[in-house]
């Protein structure tokens, strides 16, 4: 399953097709900027902050598209999203979930395909691993010096740091969160890649919002005045949303002060793939996702995916070896000790903080758009559009 994933199917960047003459004539570094592929459209424009402009393909090999154009604009704000389609502005968007209700009573409707997914908390800057996990090489991190970040050469550094995880994560009011922000779309969720209604689900997993234990663990810590932080969240389905309601939350229990990166993703993806990030955010760690639980876990909390791959901001020995005990294991039995294990780790050291599973799902206007045939989504690129070839417009 992971190599499909990962290799023949946009979920992880894999592989694309991509013409050999302009390979031949400008090398790999040349072609970045020369946007020519095998698709149903074709490349205008695309400008960063600003958006991606695409024409149709005349007689294509697999599909004419049936609209001529399509174009992806880039509007940060959520509740400007919901505005342009309820103006009829905008076809298709992703709005916050927040939004829904009001959207579904002015006629307007979820994709056809969506997927369920996860927000979350990683408490980055944990890069643990010393060697490179596949090629042994020495790896050159630098370990920031904030509460949630422990030192493994310093086992006082690392019960220091734990406490304040579990701090922050007993911090977190779930049932609230998923009511308030998330209009109770969702349903609060406590371990890696599964649910409680999963039968490998183990109640001891379960993190009960206790804001006087969480204020008892900041204080052994060496923390009684709580300390600033600048979590990383920018996502316009409702995570921004909900990191301020755990702000306030940290803010009124722990005394600790958050302000937010809101910087593009465009912009802040290189520090998580340089592993030079050391702040917290929401990077689809933990939570229950589109894929079984017994599908290999723990890549992106790894030093596998360096250089140039997507990563949580951790680098954790255990993460990194149930991933190698997981990936092509056919014993189910060992998938489940796999992934309990990682469970019970993670209730140890709190790297991960699941808080709400969450359905993705763009949002369109059926008076604008007749028929959209979709494939299966399971991560929600280009803001959970896919195969755009297939949308027909009224008449």
């Amino acid at each position: 399953g992971n190599m499909l994933l990962q290799y023949f199917t946009n979920f992880h960047e894999g592989i694309g097709v991509f013409s050999k003459k302009v390979f031949d004539k400008y090398g790999p570094e040349g072609m970045r900027d020369i946007l020519i592929g095998t698709g149903p459209f074709e490349m205008k424009e695309w400008t960063q902050f600003k958006g991606s402009y695409v024409t149709a393909v005349e007689n294509h090999w697999r599909k004419t598209p049936y609209v001529a154009q399509v174009n992806t604009i880039e509007v940060p704000e959520g509740l400007v999203r919901r505005s342009m389609l309820e103006a009829g502005q905008a076809h298709i968007g992703s709005v916050p979930i927040s939004e829904w209700p009001k959207l579904f009573a002015a006629g307007l409707q979820k994709a056809p395909e969506g997927f369920p997914g996860s927000a979350s908390v990683c408490y980055s800057g944990n890069y643990w691993e010393k060697t490179h996990a596949k090629t042994g090489e020495a790896l050159a991190r630098t370990l920031e010096n904030k509460p949630w970040i422990g030192n493994p050469a310093d086992a006082a550094s690392m019960e220091k740091a734990k406490k304040v995880r579990r701090a922050l994560t007993l911090a977190i009011d779930r049932e609230a969160i998923n009511k308030k922000v998330f209009g109770g779309f969702g349903k609060p969720v406590y371990a890696i890649a599964i649910d409680d209604t999963n039968p490998l689900y183990q109640k001891r997993w379960e993190t009960v919002y206790d804001p006087v234990k969480a204020k008892q663990l900041l204080t052994e810590a060496g923390y009684p005045n709580g300390f600033k932080v600048d979590p990383y969240y920018n996502n316009p389905a409702g995570t921004v949303d909900m990191a301020e309601a755990i702000g306030v939350t940290w803010k009124n229990d722990l005394n600790i002060d958050v302000t937010y990166d809101r910087q593009t993703y465009a912009t802040f993806r290189p520090s998580i793939v340089n592993r030079t990030f050391s702040g917290m955010f929401d990077g689809g760690c933990g939570g229950p996702g589109a894929f079984p639980p017994t599908w290999p876990y723990g890549l992106n909390s790894s030093s596998l995916t360096f250089p140039g791959g997507y990563s949580n901001g951790l680098e954790i020995p255990k993460f990194t070896e149930t991933f190698l005990k997981m990936n092509g294991e056919p014993d189910e039995a060992k998938l489940v000790k796999a992934i309990t294990e990682l469970n019970d780790y993670n209730l140890e050291w709190r790297l991960y903080a699941p808080i709400v599973a969450l359905p993705n799902y763009a949002i369109y206007n059926p008076k604008k758009i007749v028929e959209w045939k979709m494939v299966p989504e399971a991560k929600g690129l280009h803001g959970g559009v896919n195969q755009p070839e297939y949308i027909k417009l009224a008449p």
